[in-house]
């Protein structure tokens, strides 16, 4: 005798009938209703059991969307972060910075006439000067190359430069700088975590609703770096070096991460991932603040560029505002 096949919709999933069906205990002749809650549940203990042994055809919606799955522990709009403060230190402050202390005006002495000379004062120097440095890290620094010389993205330091000239703070967004950290290596990276991730903690066609928590510990457990862009890459230097994006942004300070009709089939899962993402065009002290045994490539301070930088947004006497940057794109 063939048994009677559960009742499944047009997709089919299992549905609960409207009436649901009653069964004779031949013991008693006693007639007990089945309740739909039990129903319910063995039905969706069989579609789980269907899922995890691949047997799920169709794709089924996750519950509860759209949802913000990822935040960093930075929130956004940080106006208390360091590198965003401004005009907060004097000179003596600054002096004390940095490897072998490049702030202080340096002193010469000549042997054969008994005189000391004093180098360059940069503490007293007009702000247009300072600026001229600064830009002449994007594509001056050396041999007529810089930090910002090449590629879709080398114009962005030059326009982030002159909104820091015009002292106004405020939000920075390009569209070059978004489809740049979208189609970066270390976004891929994060990305194909995160969904694997939110894949292992699907259940019932819910995520957990401490599911931010559970994605943040996964990419710290496994070492997953935010999206960011990159000085080296192996023993070699990066283009991100030469193409504006290392000296605008390299890495973030904050990000989100909300995802569109997410549906699953199987461990599979698919949505549109919608990334939000701030860091800061400022510098803070440990930018600049160097020791003997930390490497070359970090003591920006020995550059008078980025002391120009320091200079410009730090020191009383200038006082210029930092601003945050913000990215923005789908995936």
């Amino acid at each position: 005798m063939s048994k009677q096949p559960h009742p499944t919709d047009k997709s089919g999933r299992y549905f609960v009938p409207s009436r649901v069906p009653s069964s004779i205990d031949s013991s008693s002749n006693r007639v007990t209703n089945y309740r739909s809650s039990n129903l319910i549940d063995t039905l969706e203990r069989i579609e789980n059991n269907q899922r995890n042994c691949g047997l799920q055809k169709e794709w089924l919606k996750v519950k509860n969307f759209p949802s913000l799955v990822y935040e960093t522990k930075n929130r956004f709009d940080d106006l208390m972060a360091e590198d965003m403060q401004h005009g907060n230190e004097d000179r003596q402050t600054i002096e004390r910075y940095g490897f072998m202390q490049p702030f202080k005006q340096w002193v010469q002495y000549d042997a054969s006439s008994n005189k000391k000379y004093n180098g360059e004062d940069e503490f007293n120097l007009p702000s247009h000067e300072h600026f001229k440095r600064m830009k002449d890290l994007g594509d001056n620094l050396i041999f007529g190359i810089g930090f910002s010389s090449f590629g879709r993205t080398k114009e962005i330091f030059f326009k982030m430069l002159e909104k820091f000239k015009r002292n106004e703070g405020g939000i920075y967004m390009h569209p070059a700088l978004d489809n740049a950290m979208r189609v970066h290596e270390t976004t891929a990276t994060f990305h194909s975590a995160l969904i694997h991730c939110l894949s292992k903690n699907i259940s019932n066609g819910t995520l957990p609703s401490n599911i931010r928590e559970l994605t943040s510990k996964y990419m710290i457990d496994n070492n997953i770096a935010l999206p960011h862009f990159k000085i080296r890459d192996g023993l070699l230097l990066s283009d991100d070096l030469f193409n504006g994006t290392v000296i605008t942004v390299h890495g973030i300070w904050a990000m989100r991460v909300y995802v569109e009709n997410l549906e699953y089939k199987g461990e599979s899962i698919r949505g549109i991932f919608k990334y939000e993402i701030q860091d800061h065009f400022g510098l803070n002290s440990d930018d600049i603040n160097h020791i003997n045994n930390d490497s070359l490539m970090k003591k920006f301070e020995l550059l008078r560029g980025f002391r120009s930088w320091y200079l410009l947004q730090h020191y009383t006497n200038y006082n210029f505002k930092p601003f945050i940057t913000e990215i923005r794109f789908t995936l």
